[in-house]
C-alpha cells in the first residue's frame, strides 16, 4: 500500500491566483485543506481511496459552493446506458458540474462547430440551471457507429444524454432554441419510443433526436444513440450490469454525488476516430490506457469533507 498526503493549505498560499483571476478548477480547490490518497493493489487491479477534508472559504462562489451540497446519485438506476459507452457521467443537475466538465475535458472548437453545424448550444440548450438536466442526469459518449459519417471539424462519436424528470416543456424549449438558428425537426419513431429527430444533417453523422421513455428524456446526437439506449435496457446490455461496474457500485462511498467511468476498448476507439494513427501512438496517456480494461471513479462530497475511490481494472 501506498500513501500520499497534500496539504493544500500550504499549497493554495504558495501558489493560487487571487478569485477574480483564478480557474473554476483552481477555485475549487481553495476549498480543501487537505487530501490523502491510498493506493491499494487487488486482484482486479488497483483501489485508489480518497479522502479530503474541506473547509469552505468566506468568498467562496455560489457555483463552487453548489458542489458541497450535491445530493447523491443512484448508478443502479439508469439502466439505459449502454455497456459499449466510452466515457459515462452521472451526477445531478448539470449546470453545477458543468464549469469543471467544460474547464477539464471540452474542446471550446469542437463545442463551437456543433452549434454552427446542426444548431445545437450545449451549454445554453442543454444545461441551464432550469434546463432538462436539472435533476439527476447520465452522460455517455460512445465510439461512432461502423458506417456512421464523420464531418470534418466535427467530433467523431455518440452522445447520449439521459434526464430524469425531464418536462416535455424543456425539451420542447431545447427544440425551439435550435430552430431559431436554423434546425428543423420531423416526427418519428426508435425503439417504440416517439421521436423528434432533426432533418437534413445526417450526413455529418449528427442527426439530433430526443423523445422520452416513461419519466427520463433521451437526448441523442442520432437515432441510433437512442435506440442504444432503449436497447440497453430492454435486452439487459447497460453498463451498469457489467462485471466491473458492479465492482465499483460495490465500492463506492455512500451517497456518492458523482461518478465517472472510462471503458477502455471503446474509448480507443473514440480517440482513434477523432485523431490520426501517428498521433494517438505519440501520446504516452494513451498507451498507459491501454493498460487498464475500465477505470471508474466515484466521489461525494460535504461542507465537512470529501471521500472517493478509484478503481483500475486490468484485463484477466
Amino acid at each position: 500500500m501506498m500513501l500520499i498526503f497534500n496539504n493544500l493549505v500550504e499549497q493554495n498560499r504558495q501558489s493560487t491566483p487571487s478569485p477574480a483571476n483564478a480557474s473554476f478548477g483552481e477555485l475549487l480547490n481553495r476549498q480543501f485543506v487537505a487530501v490523502a490518497a491510498a493506493m491499494v493493489p487487488e486482484e482486479q487491479g488497483m483501489r485508489v481511496q480518497i479522502a479530503g477534508t474541506v473547509a469552505l472559504q468566506p468568498d467562496v462562489p455560489p457555483e463552487v459552493r453548489a458542489w458541497f451540497d450535491l445530493p447523491a446519485v443512484d448508478p443502479t438506476t439508469w439502466t439505459r446506458v449502454p455497456a459499449e459507452a466510452a466515457i459515462t457521467i452521472m451526477g445531478y443537475d448539470a449546470s453545477i458540474l458543468w464549469p469543471m466538465l467544460k474547464e477539464g475535458s471540452v474542446r471550446p472548437e469542437a463545442l463551437a462547430q456543433v452549434r454552427e453545424t446542426v444548431g445545437l448550444d450545449l451549454e445554453a440548450d442543454l444545461v441551464g440551471a432550469d434546463g432538462p438536466l436539472a435533476g439527476d442526469f447520465a452522460w455517455a459518449i460512445l465510439p461512432p457507429l461502423p458506417n456512421q459519417p464523420v464531418s470534418q471539424g466535427l467530433p467523431a462519436g455518440q452522445l447520449l444524454i439521459l434526464g430524469r424528470g425531464a418536462t416535455e416543456t424543456q425539451a420542447a424549449a431545447v427544440q425551439a432554441a435550435m430552430e431559431s438558428r436554423g434546425a428543423t425537426f420531423g416526427p418519428g419513431e426508435v425503439e417504440g419510443v416517439a421521436v423528434h429527430t432533426q432533418a437534413g444533417t445526417g450526413l455529418s453523422g449528427y442527426a439530433i433526436s430526443y423523445g422520452f421513455d416513461g419519466d427520463t428524456l433521451l437526448f441523442g446526437s442520432s437515432p441510433d444513440a437512442i435506440g442504444q439506449a432503449v436497447a440497453a435496457r430492454r435486452d439487459q446490455r447497460s453498463l451498469g450490469l457489467t462485471e466491473n461496474f458492479q465492482a465499483l457500485l460495490a465500492a463506492l462511498p455512500g451517497d456518492s454525488s458523482l461518478i465517472i467511468y472510462l471503458n477502455d476498448e471503446p474509448l480507443t476507439r473514440l480517440f482513434k476516430a477523432n485523431m490520426t494513427e501517428e498521433a494517438y501512438q505519440k501520446n504516452a496517456e494513451y498507451a498507459l490506457l491501454e493498460t487498464f480494461e475500465s477505470v471508474g471513479i466515484g466521489l461525494r462530497f460535504t461542507p465537512e469533507r470529501m471521500d472517493g475511490v478509484m478503481l483500475f481494472f486490468v484485463p484477466e
